[in-house]
């Protein structure tokens, strides 16, 4: 609601940070507070910080690696998003496909 229509960004950082202290396994939440600290807030940092965050709870789920990637690319942190990619291949072998967003 604060994100996206009655915009108030930082009552939206306050319950998206409630809901993540409650469920730290829901991609969809990490997302969109990643989502209102890239648009809203514009902060890159905060922005990745939360999908770091996201992932590190979830080291398992492929969402966090790919957001992370597309938007480190986008940042222009080829080395970091390749780095991102190699380890998490190197844990999940049948997830290389993944590699074809460094190209």
């Amino acid at each position: 609601l604060y994100k996206s229509f009655v915009i108030d960004k930082e009552e939206s950082e306050k319950y998206y940070l409630m809901a993540v202290d409650r469920d730290t396994k829901d991609f969809q939440i990490y997302y969109g507070l990643y989502e209102l600290y890239r648009y809203r807030f514009e902060d890159s940092e905060k922005a990745l910080q939360i999908l770091y965050d996201g992932f590190e709870n979830n080291q398992d789920d492929a969402n966090f690696v790919n957001e992370l990637t597309n938007y480190l690319l986008i940042l222009d942190r080829r080395s970091e998003a390749e780095e991102l990619v190699e380890g998490y291949i190197s844990t999940h072998p049948e997830a290389f496909s993944i590699r074809e967003k460094l190209k």
